[in-house]
């Protein structure tokens, strides 16, 4: 379902390509990714200091900031 919502134009600032992630991670600012994928063969594999924060489902959410004091990944 979100693929075929991903190549709509009007998606252009929902969902993005790997260049405007990747560029988007690097820069600091918190980012979070959800991905079916194991991190292995998901597009986190290449974002430098990727954490899982969370999974279920089926999905997993990434994210490129530490995790607050106290809290955990699940």
């Amino acid at each position: 379902v979100l693929a075929f919502g991903a190549l709509r134009p009007e998606a252009r600032d929902v969902f993005w390509d790997r260049a405007r992630l990747e560029e988007a991670w690097r820069r600091g600012r918190r980012v979070w990714v959800v991905s079916v994928r194991p991190a292995g063969r998901s597009v986190v594999a290449n974002l430098p200091g990727a954490r899982l924060v969370a999974a279920g489902g089926g999905r997993r959410l990434y994210a490129n900031a530490p995790a607050a004091a106290g809290s955990a990944a699940r």
